[in-house]
């Protein structure tokens, strides 16, 4: 059915939308068990964590800042002032937080540790978190 703008196909998804909707949600739900789905997006899903974790890693020296270790999987991101659980709940985890990192130009308040060095710094802030 031709429609003579944008927006008159735009209302009239729209009524078919919540005319069909349990239908929809259903075919949805379906299309995401799926075996190949659910491999297809774990593969996207890696890439793009691996992707922006090592952007991440790069832009703040891809080292230790207190002994040196470059091995990535060595490496953690340290919220300065404290508040990475709240951090993180705002902005979520895994490949978000990388992203987040590299889109708001490394800020200051995030330094990259070692897992050892980030072990030390806790327990000297009295943190065993």
């Amino acid at each position: 059915m031709p429609y003579a703008n944008p927006i008159d196909k735009k209302i009239y998804d729209m009524g078919y939308g919540e005319k069909n909707k349990k239908r929809l949600q259903e075919s949805r739900k379906k299309y995401y068990q799926r075996d190949e789905t659910k491999q297809r997006r774990k593969i996207n899903y890696k890439k793009y964590k691996d992707k922006w974790t090592k952007q991440a890693i790069e832009g703040y020296g891809g080292e230790c800042l207190f002994c040196g270790e470059d091995r990535p999987e060595a490496l953690l991101f340290h919220h300065v002032n404290g508040n990475g659980t709240e951090h993180r709940g705002k902005i979520g985890n895994g490949y978000s937080f990388f992203k987040w990192i590299v889109e708001n130009n490394f800020p200051d308040e995030i330094i990259l540790l070692c897992g050892t060095c980030h072990l030390i710094l806790h327990r000297a802030e009295g943190d065993d978190d």
